[in-house]
């Protein structure tokens, strides 16, 4: 719902705030970030399709003795054309059933394909029976190779699926085992692998502080200035007696206060600052009153407004650096603009519902206006996150 208000608040905590998302591919073992990609999105939006070559994740050292598995390495890394005969398999090592041990796929150890039954994605020629992983892997058309070049030519692209995209933990990371098939695949044990982990790091962006300006000395505190003490017992000297040519005095009871101010409690000092702004600009009425602090927190009102929202697909649009302190807004009055999903007891607040795009955009409401969601008031909101359902106005 768009409401319009007469002060700034944040929009710290709402799931429509924008971060510098990367996701990252990482070697299990060696903890090597193997590849990472960055986008500013807000959070549990972006999952890109990532891409890494295939010779990547082979295992290092690897025992390329078995004829089919050797034929295959020499044409992925050196042809100018490789051939597509390098098959792999993948298995989830993230399911509920191994965490309480009995797992038939086995451990890290065997790259949680203990069975074929485990094999879940893939690039292979059968179909895996494991369903409902949260990732697909598979080839891509590979790029020309620069004649006889040792390089890289075999991508792989990893995308997530329904499941993945609605999962957590992700910040803490994914593993799955990868594994080459050879022409002993019969032993399962004789096909070499890798583990994988897919990680999101989610980083807020920085915006600079608000910076208090002006003659008040609570919201701006001017810099306290350090005077000498001079003791007169001893060394006294008069300007009288200072030569033309200036000098320092060279009294031996020469000390500087360095005194830091004492400590004081914060609700205290919000109650003298409140007085030392009320002095500022009524002194009359400080002479004979109580400054109280009241510890509930403070309410406003919201006036619902019309109008239409604006689109932009790049965050500098959104006015996230207006972060001073948050305000609970209390009640809205009138009718104005709805989007998103309103509950049922506030669609007497609507006199219309807009649509909300299906692409990744960010929605702005008019000039001096606010979005009044249900995680707060925001100055910006996401249509991916409207769409998910996880936000209602």
């Amino acid at each position: 719902m768009l409401v319009t208000l007469l002060v700034n608040t944040p929009a710290t905590g709402s799931p429509h705030t924008p971060y510098n998302i990367t996701w990252q591919i990482i070697d299990t073992n060696s903890a090597v970030i193997l590849n990472q990609t960055s986008q500013i999105h807000p959070k549990d939006t972006w999952f890109p399709e990532l891409r890494i070559d295939l010779l990547t994740l082979l295992p290092n050292p690897l025992d390329t003795s078995d004829y089919c598995l050797g034929a295959a390495i020499h044409q992925a890394f050196e042809d100018s054309k490789p051939r597509r005969t390098l098959y792999f398999y993948v298995c989830p090592g993230h399911s509920q059933a191994r965490s309480r041990g009995n797992d038939p796929c086995g451990s890290a150890g065997d790259y949680f394909c203990a069975s074929w039954s485990c094999v879940s994605i893939g690039h292979i020629w059968w179909k895996a029976p494991k369903k409902g992983d949260l990732i697909t892997v598979g080839r891509l058309a590979a790029p020309p190779c620069p004649q006889n070049g040792r390089v890289y030519c075999n991508p792989v692209s990893i995308s997530f699926t329904k499941e993945g995209r609605k999962a957590t933990g992700w910040d803490t990371g994914k593993t799955w085992g990868f594994r080459i098939y050879s022409c002993r695949g019969a032993l399962r044990r004789a096909d070499p692998g890798m583990l994988f982990t897919l990680r999101v790091q989610n980083t807020p962006l920085h915006y600079h502080s608000p910076v208090g300006m002006g003659p008040n000395k609570v919201l701006a505190p001017q810099p306290q200035l350090t005077t000498p003490r001079v003791s007169t017992t001893e060394g006294a000297w008069a300007p009288a007696s200072l030569p033309n040519t200036l000098l320092a005095p060279t009294m031996k009871n020469l000390t500087l206060s360095h005194t830091p101010p004492p400590e004081v409690e914060p609700l205290i000092s919000m109650v003298i600052g409140a007085y030392y702004v009320l002095n500022a600009s009524r002194p009359d009425l400080t002479k004979s009153c109580w400054l109280c602090l009241d510890v509930e927190p403070p309410y406003y009102e919201g006036i619902a407004v019309k109008g239409n929202y604006t689109t932009a697909t790049i965050v500098s649009s959104c006015r996230w650096q207006q972060t001073v302190a948050r305000l609970t807004l209390q009640a809205v009055m009138g009718q104005g603009a709805c989007v998103g999903n309103v509950p049922p007891e506030q669609l007497h607040l609507c006199n219309e519902t807009l649509t909300i795009p299906e692409e990744a955009v960010y929605l702005l409401p008019p000039k001096n206006a606010w979005w009044a969601c249900s995680s707060g008031l925001a100055p910006c909101v996401h249509s991916l996150v409207l769409n998910s359902q996880k936000e209602g106005f």
